[in-house]
């Protein structure tokens, strides 16, 4: 079975890599059948710190803390499970912080440090990058376990004390109550990483209806981080509500109850979420998803998904995204792209006829809800010029869309041909 190539920032997924090969020459004796990979030494002072702030969100999504007792000795490792698909990102990530392996189980792969030495730099990596969600409590005690271990003589105390911490981390854990001066601190780059760990870019179909949206789900314990972050988005969008928070009650002890926040308001997608994470450094092929997503919003904003050659490059679009991308790996990525490319570059297949919207390919007009125009005013409300849409205001004033958007929504005046101007929204005729 040959695998398609992926590419993202400076990483390649595999190419022509036949799935006998993943499992050739696995060492069954140690490790529990676990393949040393490779070994990195790098300076990690020069490290760049927006790396850190991800790699801590990213961490607070997929990572880690472990201990085990092997005999009279304990055995402390942090660890990244992933899809063998993503060895890359593992690969890199081993790669930049000089210490530990990266290992391959089936159709698994583990990035583990667990040299004590190395231990020490993973502990002050994150004692200077703490985690947001309450596996900042795992860390805590991982980390007052390995400092018992490391530097007292270990009694049968110390090891109860060790013991206690470890039976009451990860899955065990019944105490999630955050230290008095935790706060919860979110950056573009944290979210990042955070989005590339547990973010989802979904896309919902029925017919010729396709709804985007992106949420975010983590267990009720975190939910004051998920407040955090709610309001964080929000505050991209000026104090807007657009994101949505639920909550899943569940009545089974054995299963926790899940905070979800969503996005669908297509304006603030639009104008500022696509924007926002485009600006960023990504590092998974959770990138992939993120663009596939996008490219289904421009077919749509042409209203391709009328089309019958449109709505297949979406279906193709979709049924290699997200989970799809581990199984539907027969998908012609690169001519996936062109044909996209083709498209979009084409023409709309919506015109304007008498203000409305006529889709082309239908022979009819299209269904509309409440549009609105974007209106430039002076300050004595006087109109200057009317746009269609954020885009065409933001090429007239040679500004960004997201910056249009901030000016509709603060509603402040700001100078445009040395004239005090406003920009609002308009229902349009």
């Amino acid at each position: 079975m040959i695998y398609t190539i992926y590419e993202y920032q400076d990483t390649k997924f595999y190419k022509n890599i036949n799935n006998k090969n993943i499992n050739k020459n696995i060492n069954k004796n140690k490790h529990n059948n676990l393949k040393f990979q490779r070994n990195y030494s790098t300076n990690i002072n020069k490290v760049d710190t927006k790396f850190f702030d991800w790699l801590r969100g990213f961490v607070d999504g997929e990572g880690t803390w472990y201990i085990s007792k092997k005999g009279n000795a304990f055995v402390f490792s942090f660890q990244i499970h992933l899809h063998i698909y993503d060895k890359p990102l593992l690969d890199f990530i081993c790669k930049t912080l000089g210490v530990g392996k990266v290992y391959i189980d089936n159709k698994s792969c583990i990035y583990m440090v667990s040299k004590l030495e190395e231990i020490k730099i993973i502990i002050d990596i994150f004692s200077k990058n703490p985690l947001n969600t309450t596996k900042y409590l795992n860390f805590l005690d991982f980390k007052e376990a390995f400092e018992l271990y490391t530097t007292s003589k270990i009694t049968k105390d110390f090891s109860d004390k060790i013991i206690n911490l470890k039976n009451g981390m990860n899955s065990k854990r019944i105490d999630f109550k955050m230290p008095d001066n935790y706060k919860p601190l979110i950056t573009s780059n944290w979210l990042l990483g955070f989005i590339e760990g547990e973010g989802s870019f979904s896309v919902k179909r029925t017919s010729q209806r396709f709804e985007l949206s992106f949420w975010l789900s983590q267990s009720v314990t975190d939910e004051k981080l998920m407040d955090a972050i709610k309001d964080f988005l929000n505050n991209l969008a000026n104090g807007q509500d657009v994101t949505k928070k639920s909550i899943s009650e569940t009545k089974n002890i054995k299963h926790k109850s899940f905070v979800k926040l969503t996005i669908s308001d297509k304006e603030f997608i639009n104008n500022i979420f696509i924007e926002f994470l485009a600006s960023l450094n990504w590092y998974s092929k959770k990138e992939l998803d993120f663009k596939d997503w996008v490219s289904i919003i421009k077919l749509k904003e042409k209203g391709h998904h009328y089309q019958e050659e449109g709505l297949k490059v979406l279906n193709t679009i979709i049924n290699q995204m997200n989970n799809y991308r581990l199984s539907n790996i027969d998908i012609n990525r690169e001519q996936l792209l062109k044909d996209i490319e083709t498209i979009l570059n084409g023409p709309s297949n919506y015109e304007i006829i008498d203000g409305r919207k006529f889709i082309k390919s239908l022979n009819k007009f299209a269904i509309e809800g409440k549009k609105m125009n974007v209106q430039l005013q002076d300050e004595n409300g006087n109109i200057i010029k009317i746009f269609d849409s954020y885009a065409d205001c933001a090429e007239f004033l040679n500004i960004s869309r997201t910056l249009v958007y901030n000016r509709v929504t603060k509603k402040k005046l700001f100078i445009f041909n040395n004239k005090n101007v406003i920009l609002s929204l308009v229902k349009k005729e």
